[in-house]
């Protein structure tokens, strides 16, 4: 059988194009598709609100599309390289331990620029300063932790209402945290170590607040000089200091009041006719070094802890002073204790049947053979009842002191130390005082509080319901 061969005419190829064109069209997009998703880089650095992603930090932040009030998130990984914020961007490491920003040895690793910049979750190490902030306002440095700096950890020059809040400063060689010319800043909550100076305020920084930090090794320790004026320090333990805890060289009309002056070769000094408050009216300082009589007991020594002629301490704790935050219906309170224990596992309950009744616990840890104390104080709008203490369940005797007021209670007890736990209860009717100091009693055991090193006291709903749920058992 013969076949016949024929040549398409033009309108056969044009016919033949259309037919095959569509399928043409799909394997073309098909191969473009594929080689942009393989080319795609995986790049570390994110600016949330524009989608865009980059190979640097610094490049994240020059980039036109960057605009002041975006978050730029950087992946776990080391950037070596010298970041300059100049723009109000908060800039968010994915973790602290592990997103690194490497100087290589020179210059400010990080500085800071923009008024309300923010930067956190960082480890900043191997520059001469860790994280520099030039003439700024309502920026924060929070959440960071800076080792290996030649200066120091953090500086401050010219700013004021920042936040240096949660950090640490380790082995930064001049100053863990250091202010010129600042004011009204917050430093609070972070630790400083194996540095010169620990906490270094100088030249006319005035109105900021030192608070809660924990500073140790250091041949000096809290350090204000050259007219820095009108701060506030307080709650801060300061121990270890080869030369002096708290350092005052020129620095007048600062209050200085709950702090913690352990184990220092000098607990404090001052120079440069230096004159300050060293309490709050009522209470002021722990010192370790402190051997005065408490007669009256209440939790306050007798008489002054002198620093020189013009600086004393006119009401010292007899113990160390602990600062807890308790969340309470969308407010926060603050209860405090002054113990000659270690004060551990605090913690506030709340039960709900028949009514509201809250209680307040921790554990005291001692010497055995010896007597403890503790000095509490309770905001009357957190817990506004006439109180009873237990100590390891049997009810001890607690005293009102005369200095209680409509806003603060403040209850003085004692104990044969050991290690303890404290529980703090409104007086019941008689019908209903075993079955809820039962309760309490049973969760304090069965569910401890975990050590932790925040201050901040929440209760998670797991707990409300089991406690009602025990309540309920032993009322009826």
């Amino acid at each position: 059988m013969a076949y016949l061969t024929m040549k398409p005419g033009v309108e056969g190829w044009k016919r033949i194009l259309l037919m095959f064109s569509p399928a043409l069209f799909i394997v073309l997009s098909i191969s473009t598709m594929c080689t942009k998703v393989s080319a795609k880089p995986d790049l570390p650095v994110h600016n949330i609100d524009t989608g865009l992603d980059y190979a640097t930090i610094q490049e994240a932040i020059d980039a036109p599309e960057t605009m002041n009030g975006h978050t730029i998130l950087v992946d776990d990984g080391i950037y070596r390289e010298h970041v300059t914020i100049n723009k109000s961007v908060k800039l968010l490491g994915a973790d602290q331990g592990t997103t690194t920003i490497d100087g290589n040895g020179a210059e400010k690793v990080v500085s800071l620029t923009a008024t309300g910049a923010e930067i956190s979750g960082f480890t900043v190490r191997n520059g001469t300063w860790g994280i520099d902030l030039q003439g700024v306002q309502n920026a924060s440095v929070t959440e960071t932790k800076l080792f290996n700096c030649s200066y120091g950890g953090i500086k401050a020059y010219g700013c004021s209402n920042c936040r240096i809040v949660n950090n640490t400063a380790i082995s930064t060689n001049q100053a863990g945290i250091y202010l010129w010319e600042s004011l009204g800043n917050l430093i609070t909550n972070n630790t400083v170590a194996n540095t010169s100076h620990g906490i270094w305020l100088l030249v006319h920084s005035t109105k900021n607040i030192i608070n809660n930090n924990l500073i140790m090794n250091n041949p000096q320790g809290i350090v204000l000089s050259y007219n820095c004026n009108n701060n506030t320090i307080v709650g801060n333990t300061v121990t270890s200091s080869s030369v002096g805890g708290i350092v005052m060289g020129g620095a007048h009309n600062n209050t200085i009041y709950h702090n913690n002056v352990l184990q220092n070769a000098v607990q404090a000094w001052s120079y440069g006719d230096s004159s300050n408050f060293w309490d709050d009216g009522t209470e002021g300082n722990f010192w370790k070094d402190y051997a005065e009589p408490d007669l009256n007991e209440d939790g306050i020594g007798d008489t002054p802890y002198k620093i020189d002629e013009n600086n004393r301490d006119n009401h010292p704790l007899m113990g160390t002073f602990s600062d807890f935050n308790v969340a309470w219906e969308e407010e926060t309170y603050h209860v405090n204790v002054i113990s000659n224990s270690t004060v551990s596992d605090f913690d506030f309950r709340v039960t709900y049947e028949p009514e509201v009744r809250k209680a307040i616990s921790f554990n005291v840890t001692g010497e055995d053979d010896t007597v403890g104390f503790c000095r509490v104080t309770i905001p009357t709008t957190l817990m506004n009842y006439s109180y009873t203490v237990l100590v390891n369940g049997e009810k001890v005797d607690a005293t009102v002191l005369n200095t209680s007021n409509t806003t603060h209670a403040y209850l003085y007890f004692t104990y044969h130390t050991s290690t303890k736990h404290v529980l703090i209860v409104p007086e019941f009717t008689s019908a209903l005082t075993l079955p809820l100091l039962m309760v309490f009693t049973i969760l304090a055991v069965v569910f401890p509080k975990k050590k932790t090193s925040t201050r901040s006291i929440t209760m998670s709903q797991p707990i409300y319901t089991r406690l009602k749920t025990n309540l309920l058992h032993y009322v009826k």
